[in-house]
């Protein structure tokens, strides 16, 4: 038998609805993510400001896309001033 999974076209998970999961550096929307799988090693969760440094995309059970972007720091904090340099650097 062929799996549902098997009968869709490639790109199919990109007219699926997107939720992005979006916040500043460090505030858990990784673990968040995990969280709502029910698999702790979906999305690399960590301690360190900055860790997600790629938009990573998941397909749930082909139904909606969870979208993990990388966290914007927080201009008050100066534990986060390396990250906020990169992350403007970044996206200039």
């Amino acid at each position: 038998a062929v799996s549902e999974d098997a009968m869709l076209p490639e790109n199919a998970w990109m007219r699926l609805p997107h939720i992005a999961v979006n916040g500043m550096t460090n505030c858990g929307k990784s673990t968040l993510i995990n969280h709502i799988l029910r698999w702790t090693y979906a999305a690399k969760a960590s301690s360190v400001p900055g860790r997600t440094k790629s938009i990573d995309f998941y397909c749930i059970n082909n139904r909606f896309v969870l979208v993990d972007l990388p966290g914007y720091p927080d201009p008050e904090e100066l534990a986060h001033q390396g990250v906020l340099k990169k992350w403007e650097a970044h996206w200039q």
